[in-house]
């Protein structure tokens, strides 16, 4: 059904209106009621201008009730068709007032009839016109099942019943506040109706809520056949909404999608598995060659969840692995590795086309005070099941050679820039230490997350990361990777950091130093004050110390190529080389040590 806008409709309203005295007396409270138009016999034999005469009143050269698309093949009831009528719209014999309803037409005939009800006694409402439909097709709906994939949360729970008899095809669908049903022609394919949104979009002060259920996304039979193009077929925007609410992309390439409780700030989204049992906070399916090749799940952790309680960990925890085993078939098996800085724990599901691990902290299960930092799922194709159970799961730890080939050099731009340094999107959460960490180390062939990482870090979701504690970390579990943390040069001294090596650290030229890495192929981790640089609009954060990855320099301009961690639209940014030295604090590496 499309929703025509008010301001769209006024131009229209002298087409409909009479010269008489109605059209001065502004808004007409007008109602009509539809139930002919869910009657079989009825609505397909109606015709365009059967349907004007159906629907006529006294003083209006055409019909005020409903409006016709520009090709005259859908006629839209609504409650306020023209900017000065406002109609009482109802169904089944005035007891269901409506949204709106609108009649498809083709070559000349009606084939199909679609309502949008809102109830505050949908269940009670629904019955009814299950009731009423029954009699109409002779038979009682085979099935009724919840099976939307997206919306508003107003839709959780909602039912669908579904009809295919000579007569005609059928279809409920109802909540406790919403109901909207459909009527077509034998043959005729009826499809779950869009919820309107009323006038809301994101601009709008009021706060959208928004459900999205990943549990058909991952069913191993089409998880790996997934493409960006089917997953926004699959889970597609509402209209009238910019961008999707659902997720969003991390790169422009569009190899990684990122479902998140929050894209507007005006909008939350509850991202539902395990049969709605379980509600993660986020969610990256990493994409290449336009196939799916990886699901990471983070399904509690402390940055999103605040302070996770045994309780929440407990149901969640087996709600996951109950699911997992009747999804994928088989019997889990332990599964514990040693990551940075401590072991993750957890069961591994292994099938001839999918791996699945779900891993938590080993501290959660303490008998005695269990501290939750984190539940997640990672998902693979067997064939790439290394990628999930082993800390060096990208081909292995790389080399100082093997980072060679990471190095493009742009002769027409004089561009050198770093391929294959991987997008992480860190949210609203103050984690860009603990994102830009994460890609650097995926980047070497480390396998962690932001979560597991702000764990080790010390990270808190509101004030970010301590410069010195992170240093003091990564320099004490980097020998486990053979790999080496380190400072190479430092504008302000930061803890643990004593006179002579801050003074040291003062000395290196800035471009050159960042030369020399980025043509070894290592990005540079860069720590900088946000105020000393030069502004940038669309950054969500706008002040105080930040984290960024420097991937590139181009000498020919004097110019750093930079990335944030804030998925797509920031993967390659440009700075002059003065003012980024101006807003730096500190500049690390981690390199290998052969």
């Amino acid at each position: 059904m499309k929703k025509r806008l008010i301001s769209q409709l006024a131009c229209l309203a002298s087409l409909v209106v009479a010269a008489s005295s109605f059209a001065q007396e502004g808004t007409h409270q007008l109602k009509t009621d539809i139930s002919a138009l869910l009657v079989p016999e009825q609505l397909f034999g109606m015709t365009p201008e059967t349907l004007e005469q159906k629907y006529s009143a006294e003083g209006f050269r055409t019909s005020p009730f409903f409006v016709w698309n520009d090709a005259k093949t859908e006629a839209e009831f609504s409650t306020r068709p023209y900017s000065n009528i406002q109609v009482a719209l109802t169904a089944f014999n005035g007891t269901l007032p409506l949204m709106e309803a609108t009649v498809h037409f083709s070559g000349g005939k009606a084939v199909r009839c679609a309502i949008q009800a809102e109830s505050t006694q949908g269940e009670v409402q629904a019955a009814k016109v299950k009731s009423t439909l029954s009699t109409a097709l002779g038979g009682e709906p085979p099935s009724q099942t919840d099976g939307r994939v997206c919306g508003l949360k107003t839709e959780l729970g909602l039912q669908s019943l579904s009809w295919s008899t000579p007569k005609a095809s059928a279809m409920i669908e109802h909540g406790p506040s919403f109901i909207s049903a459909q009527m077509g022609a034998p043959g005729v394919t009826l499809a779950p109706v869009p919820i309107q949104l009323r006038a809301q979009d994101e601009s709008d002060s009021r706060a959208l809520e928004f459900f999205v259920r990943l549990d058909p996304l991952l069913r191993p039979d089409s998880l790996w056949n997934l493409t960006p193009a089917t997953l926004e077929e699959t889970i597609p925007k509402p209209r009238q909404l910019s961008k999707s609410p659902y997720f969003e992309w991390t790169s422009a390439e569009r190899d990684g999608a990122r479902f998140s409780k929050k894209i507007f700030n005006n909008t939350s989204t509850d991202i539902l598995l395990f049969g709605d049992l379980v509600k993660a906070e986020e969610a990256v399916i990493q994409f290449r060659e336009g196939k799916a090749v990886r699901v990471d799940v983070s399904i509690l952790n402390r940055g999103d969840s605040g302070a996770i309680t045994d309780t929440t960990f407990q149901d969640y925890y087996k709600a996951a692995g109950r699911a997992l085993g009747t999804m994928l078939g088989v019997a889990p098996r332990s599964h514990k590795v040693q990551s940075t800085g401590s072991s993750v724990v957890g069961w591994l599901w292994t099938t001839p086309t999918t791996v699945a691990v779900l891993e938590y902290n080993p501290e959660a299960l303490s008998p005695k005070s269990p501290q939750v930092e984190f539940l997640r799922l990672k998902m693979a194709p067997a064939n790439q099941w290394s990628s999930l159970v082993n800390v060096a799961g990208i081909g292995g730890i790389r080399s100082k050679q093997s980072l060679l080939g990471s190095v493009t050099r742009d002769r027409s731009t004089g561009e050198v820039m770093l391929k294959g340094v991987p997008m992480v999107d860190q949210g609203q959460k103050g984690y860009c230490v603990a994102a830009t960490c994460q890609r650097v180390f995926n980047y070497m062939g480390i396998r962690c997350d932001q979560h597991e990482l702000a764990s080790l870090l010390a990270t808190d979701a509101e004030e970010g990361t301590n410069i010195g504690k992170m240093y003091e970390a990564l320099t004490k579990v980097d020998a486990k990777f053979n790999t080496r943390f380190k400072a190479v040069k430092a504008n302000k001294p930061f803890k643990t950091m004593t006179q002579t090596e801050y003074e040291r650290f003062q000395k290196p030229d800035f471009m050159k130093t960042v030369r020399d890495y980025i043509n070894a192929g290592t990005p540079v981790i860069w720590a900088l004050d946000l105020g000393e640089a030069p502004p940038d609009p669309n950054l969500p954060q706008q002040g105080g110390g930040h984290m960024r990855l420097i991937i590139g320099y181009n000498d020919t301009t004097n110019q750093i190529i930079y990335t944030d961690s804030w998925g797509a639209g920031h993967e390659k940014k440009l700075m002059t080389a003065n003012a980024a030295n101006r807003a730096t604090d500190v500049l690390f590496v981690m390199e290998p040590q052969r």
